[in-house]
């Protein structure tokens, strides 16, 4: 039943909205529906996978694309965007937006979940890359001032006399703090804690 996905549905039709709402928790029981983009919003929770199905052309408070208007809003989640009149136009700049995908109204029921499953499991992996970055920077968090220094000069490719001398400590000072530095993070390798904190944003 894709429990772990919450489907939202944007459309400012109720009797479309409502059908759209029944098919969709046919395989995806966490799918709600509303009638704008601002009702949604306040629905939508952080860490949680999450894709959107929205008309093209719903109503937004800027007047700008849905599209455009959810990604101003900071909102990273796969986004479908589905029409009956809207030109070429219009579709290609949902795309250049960050839309994922388009659907054609009336729907397809082969489309529709088509589409709706394909954006579910980009929502699982943007969900998944979300819980390891913040799992990362809560590692990074624990750092001492001393190991955040010398994960700083790593990261510059210093070699440990190096960053001794950078420092003004000692090269078995360095070595220490370097092995509990590796011991925080969890790394098994120096490539593998620089993928790490590349994916945390890391700044010393």
């Amino acid at each position: 039943m894709n429990d772990d996905i919450a489907v939202f549905v944007v459309d400012e039709d109720p009797v479309l909205r409502d059908g759209v709402l029944i098919l969709l928790r046919s395989r995806f029981s966490q799918t709600e529906a509303f009638g704008d983009l601002e009702s949604m919003c306040r629905k939508m929770a952080t860490g949680r996978a999450t894709c959107i199905l929205v008309d093209l052309l719903t109503q937004t408070p800027g007047g700008v694309g849905p599209v455009r208007y959810l990604k101003q809003r900071g909102i990273d989640a796969p986004i479908i965007v589905a029409s009956a009149n809207a030109g070429l136009s219009d579709v290609i700049q949902a795309f250049r937006d960050g839309a994922a995908d388009f659907v054609q109204k009336p729907y397809s029921e082969v489309d529709l979940l088509g589409a709706v499953t394909r954006a579910a499991e980009a929502a699982r992996r943007i969900a998944s890359s979300a819980g390891l970055k913040a799992h990362v920077q809560d590692r990074l968090q624990r750092l001492s001032p001393g190991e955040r220094e010398v994960l700083g000069l790593l990261l510059q490719g210093f070699s440990n006399r190096e960053m001794a001398a950078q420092l003004g400590i000692s090269i078995r000072t360095v070595e220490d703090r370097r092995a509990r530095l590796m011991r925080k993070m969890a790394a098994e390798s120096l490539a593998e804690m620089v993928q790490m904190v590349a994916l945390a944003g890391f700044s010393r």
